[in-house]
């Protein structure tokens, strides 16, 4: 009989917010020592994409961003912010989805 697998989900407490220019692997090496975490073989390391962004320094100041009609209605109707549209229309290379409040670049 097989042992049985688990999966588990842990996140990882960075000490403060990632800043651009931080390299992400010491970031890791010292969220990972500081929280008594070890890698074991076969564990998978997921990232979003918003740390590797920051650290890329793609950050965008929403003050400065005047979004369009297309984006004012699209969020009014969802009740979402309509600068934050604008920069996911104006950063994304096509829309692949755009329904319900959903809107996939």
């Amino acid at each position: 009989m097989k042992p049985k697998q688990e999966l588990r989900v842990i996140p990882l407490q960075f000490a403060s917010e990632i800043q651009p220019g931080d390299l992400l692997v010491l970031e890791v090496l010292r969220a990972l020592r500081r929280n008594k975490l070890a890698f074991r073989p076969g564990d998978i390391l997921v990232v979003k994409h918003k740390i590797v962004s920051k650290i890329e320094g793609q950050i965008v100041d929403l003050a400065k961003i005047e979004p369009s009609r297309s984006s004012q209605k699209w969020a009014q109707q969802y009740g979402l912010d309509a600068r934050v549209i604008e920069v996911a229309l104006t950063q994304g290379r096509r829309i692949v989805r755009r329904k319900r409040g959903v809107l996939i670049t």
